[in-house]
């Protein structure tokens, strides 16, 4: 779903859409429960001090990403949810390729996903098969 709303959504890239900002500084707050402004103010008074001026874009995306991380590494993820957000993703994906896509329902299979912890990469692998 993501990537189909927000192809090039990335955390260095979140300023580019003003709705997920506001909900990350949203969540950040209730989260931490401290203004996210006060974090941006630091941030400036810091380069002020060391004489390293960025611009107003480059303040408000160091920040942005700054208060992304740091989001990210308050949130632990189970292996059982990552097995639940694993199915959710193949059925989301199927249900595109047959409402979106007309694609025949009995040309779309579910396979078991499997669930690696050194795994790398995360998505969905889409196999093509011809008679």
């Amino acid at each position: 779903y993501n990537q189909l709303c927000f192809p090039h959504l990335s955390a260095e890239n979140i300023i580019d859409y003003k709705d997920l900002s506001a909900a990350l500084i949203s969540l950040y707050e209730k989260q931490f429960k401290v203004e996210a402004a006060l974090i941006k103010q630091q941030m400036k008074d810091k380069q002020l001090a060391s004489g390293d001026i960025l611009s107003a874009a480059d303040l408000q995306q160091r920040w942005l990403l700054a208060l992304y991380s740091q989001l990210l590494s308050m949130q632990s993820v189970s292996n059982s949810q990552l097995g639940q957000l694993a199915q959710l993703r193949a059925k989301t994906v199927k249900a595109y390729l047959v409402e979106d896509l007309q694609i025949a329902s009995d040309r779309v299979f579910l396979m078991n996903s499997r669930f690696k912890e050194d795994m790398k990469f995360s998505g969905v692998v889409l196999t093509l098969e011809s008679q």
